[in-house]
């Protein structure tokens, strides 16, 4: 099976607007750069499973969440 790294861009970018985070904000707390941030969301750069992680735990909720919808 494999992953769908443009719905996961997709979850990511929908808890970070709910949270009221800009990509600048997100990627400081995470240690990256907003643009990777913005790829990330639009599914032209898979994250690797450690920054899946920070992000999903600075946006407040669990992996599966970023995973599955």
């Amino acid at each position: 099976m494999a992953v769908d790294y443009e719905s996961i861009g997709k979850r990511i970018k929908h808890y970070r607007t709910e949270k009221r985070l800009s990509q600048e904000e997100l990627a400081d707390v995470v240690f990256i750069t907003g643009r990777h941030i913005s790829n990330i969301e639009t599914g032209a750069k898979p994250p690797s499973l450690d920054l899946l992680i920070l992000i999903a735990n600075a946006l407040d909720v669990s992996a599966d969440a970023l995973f599955v919808s």
